[in-house]
């Protein structure tokens, strides 16, 4: 909801902000319903209807356009981009699942062998001194986000009011810093080899 509020709040005039309202009221729980039954997740549908309402503020003629044409365009319309925007981050959730799963499997393996944990061997493997140094040198926005997210184990919630941000950015922000100190770190260990 509240990414809706700031999204009207960004419309020049009242009759635009009128209109969103008015389709907020009629929409909202169709939105949820189809983000929800697609995910199974509360927190991933409220991200999903979020960006959309940031979308359909960006093509409120269309909206417009299909709302002076039947209801039934109108609600078919967003019934489809809350659908497809669902269907993306599921599809986007598993792939990183996927990634994740397959490098964690492998410490967790070893790890299970072993007296030390799965991360005192990874960090045993990469060395701490390059990890510092490659966190360090990321930009400062992932830097943050993983160090609230991993040192102070806080979750995507808090991060995001923490840094003003949306909890899909908090996300996004931690997995393009760990994508980038995944290949900061393997570039490195090439560059020492």
């Amino acid at each position: 909801m509240l990414m809706f509020l700031f999204a009207v709040i960004e419309l020049d005039n009242e009759k635009d902000r009128t209109f969103m309202e008015r389709i907020y009221i009629e929409y909202r729980g169709i939105m949820y319903y189809q983000a929800y039954k697609i995910l199974n997740n509360d927190s991933d549908a409220e991200d999903v209807i979020s960006d959309c309402w940031i979308t359909f503020c960006r093509h409120l003629p269309k909206l417009r356009q299909l709302d002076g044409k039947s209801s039934d365009d109108l609600k078919r319309y967003i019934a489809r981009s809350v659908q497809n925007a669902s269907i993306n981050l599921k599809k986007k959730n598993i792939r990183k699942k996927e990634i994740f799963s397959d490098e964690y499997d492998v410490l967790i393996a070893s790890a299970e062998t072993s007296e030390q944990t799965a991360e005192e061997q990874m960090v045993e493997k990469i060395g701490i001194d390059d990890l510092k140094e490659a966190l360090r040198s990321m930009p400062r926005q992932y830097y943050q986000a993983l160090q609230m997210k991993y040192t102070d184990e806080m979750d995507d919630e808090q991060i995001a009011a923490l840094l003003g941000i949306s909890k899909s950015s908090v996300r996004a922000y931690v997995g393009t810093g760990r994508r980038l100190a995944r290949k900061m770190l393997t570039e490195r260990r090439d560059d020492d080899a």
